[in-house]
């Protein structure tokens, strides 16, 4: 069977009070080597002047489609792009980042030539203004890989690979259909790692990249810790329980990488709780993180994770509280440095 070297790509943009940002990310997805795309925005309820851009936008380029609706949230926003969509593949890109040209081109010549269900990025750069992006120099230097199911869930759920949301990847349209995967859409806090983590359960093949291709901005974190409430929290630990759940018949080794990956999220959100006084009032919340965050070393041992992540483990183990606080406060030097 033949391979169509060029396929239709669909790019599925959420789009929520983005106004200060969606015109740069989209002149990045429109201005790309690989011409043969079809960008859906997907405006959700915007109180900016978000959706007048999105119109503007679809003015000028015949392959930006915009759907204007209410504040169904991001999951649903990107649930309503896949059942629209009409690509052989789809990629998703948030509203505020910034793609390298070679984005689109780059992945479907990774997951065509591989005849993969999926192809991942597993590297991004980090920026907080443009000049970042101008000024980033990247190695040409990167090696390609392909890997079964078990392997790229080992890899997502230890940690191994830097992108844990859904940006960065390609995916096959009807391998998604077929499979019925859509992200679930009670969640708001991991919803992007739940969905990769579904995609990689069902596949067969996945291809791997660490080449750098996607600029992922970065906020202010003293503030989103400052925003941070007790109900993002629990919606994660939601996110944990359905990721149990669709792991449940995995084989020994994927169940011991969850495990792995359900200790950090608790540990990270004990983190969380610890930098914020408000978040310490809810005491059942915190004392749940508190022992789940104990299994450390236990669960640590069962997995093939660096000597700085078992020791981390080992640490939280010992004392949660105390080894927490000193990772906040190593943490909050380093943003006073920036």
């Amino acid at each position: 069977m033949s391979i169509n070297t060029n396929p239709l790509v669909s790019i599925i943009i959420p789009a929520h009070n983005a106004d200060h940002y969606l015109l740069d990310c989209v002149n990045s997805v429109i201005h790309g080597s690989y011409s043969n795309i079809e960008v859906l925005i997907i405006e959700n309820g915007s109180t900016d002047s978000t959706r007048e851009t999105c119109q503007k936008l679809q003015n000028s380029d015949k392959r930006i489609k915009v759907f204007n609706l209410s504040s169904i949230g991001v999951s649903a926003a990107r649930n309503f792009g896949i059942k629209n969509s009409n690509g052989e593949y789809i990629c998703f890109i948030d509203a505020d980042d910034i793609i390298r040209n070679v984005y689109v081109q780059y992945l479907v010549n990774l997951i065509t030539q591989n005849n993969a269900e999926v192809a991942v990025a597993t590297r991004i750069a980090t920026f907080k203004k443009d000049s970042d992006i101008s000024n980033f120099k990247t190695k040409e230097n990167y090696f390609e890989w392909l890997g079964n199911s078990e392997q790229a869930l080992e890899q997502i759920l230890l940690y191994k690979m830097t992108v844990v949301s859904c940006f960065s990847k390609i995916f096959k349209k009807q391998f998604l259909i077929n499979n019925n995967i859509l992200f679930y859409e009670n969640l708001y806090i991991g919803e992007g790692f739940n969905f990769n983590v579904l995609a990689f359960n069902n596949a067969e093949k996945i291809a791997f990249s660490n080449r750098i291709i996607y600029f992922y901005r970065v906020s202010n974190p003293k503030s989103a810790m400052t925003l941070a409430k007790n109900d993002k929290i629990q919606n994660g630990l939601v996110a944990v329980e359905l990721l149990d759940r669709e792991l449940e018949n995995s084989s020994n080794s994927v169940r011991n990488a969850f495990d792995y990956a359900k200790w950090h999220t608790n540990f990270d959100f004990l983190l969380l709780m610890l930098s914020n006084q408000v978040l310490l009032n809810d005491r059942t919340l915190y004392n749940k993180l508190v022992l789940e965050t104990r299994k450390g070393t236990r669960v640590a041992v069962k997995v093939k994770i660096g000597l700085k992540e078992q020791i981390k483990a080992s640490l939280a183990t010992f004392s949660p509280v105390i080894f927490g606080k000193i990772i906040n406060k190593f943490r909050k030097r380093e943003l006073s440095k920036q």
